[in-house]
């Protein structure tokens, strides 16, 4: 986990990530004709998603490389190649793409930033769009959104984190 800024260790029990990723499964209705892109570096905690979404259902796990991670041009020629059906990655990643040239994608999870609207818009109009959070203590994400135009809420320029994964409980605080 590296939210404080420096990387750590964190535990977790076997038990949350197979609740996590069973929860996945069942949401995504991940089969195994999908190829799901392994975005993010195995020591980061999407890794797990990731690898094991594909693997536990026979789907077909895509390693992108560094060097087409890190061109925009290559990246989208990457997943058309590959046919690749579902991307994690940040909303600073995503707003570089540009979606109707990404035809593959079923979906699209947004996730480690805030996620603003428009970009929001412009994912959902192409292919279902995800919005999650989640600390790496709590396995990976906690809570997630699936992304509907227009939301229209008065003085909200971001879109929410959602409800809680499947076996999840979240509790809001204030500064008390």
């Amino acid at each position: 986990s590296g939210s404080t800024g420096k990387p750590k260790g964190v535990m977790v029990e076997h038990y949350n990530v197979v609740n996590f990723i069973n929860h996945q499964l069942a949401a995504f209705q991940i089969s195994k004709e999908e190829k799901i892109a392994q975005f993010t570096n195995y020591c980061f905690d999407p890794s797990v998603e990731q690898l094991f979404l594909a693997l536990t259902n026979g789907a077909t796990l895509v390693i992108v490389p560094d060097a087409v991670r890190l061109d925009k041009v290559l990246f989208e020629q990457f997943v058309s190649i590959h046919e690749i059906t579902h991307l994690h990655a940040t909303p600073s990643f995503l707003q570089t793409l540009n979606p109707r040239k990404l035809n593959s994608l079923k979906r699209v999870i947004s996730a480690g930033e805030i996620c603003g609207i428009e970009l929001a818009d412009r994912w959902s109009n192409a292919c279902s769009f995800y919005n999650k959070y989640g600390p790496t203590e709590a396995a990976i994400s906690v809570t997630q959104f699936l992304y509907q135009t227009p939301l229209q809420v008065i003085g909200i320029d971001s879109v929410p984190i959602g409800r809680p994964v499947a076996n999840t409980s979240i509790y809001i605080l204030d500064e008390r």
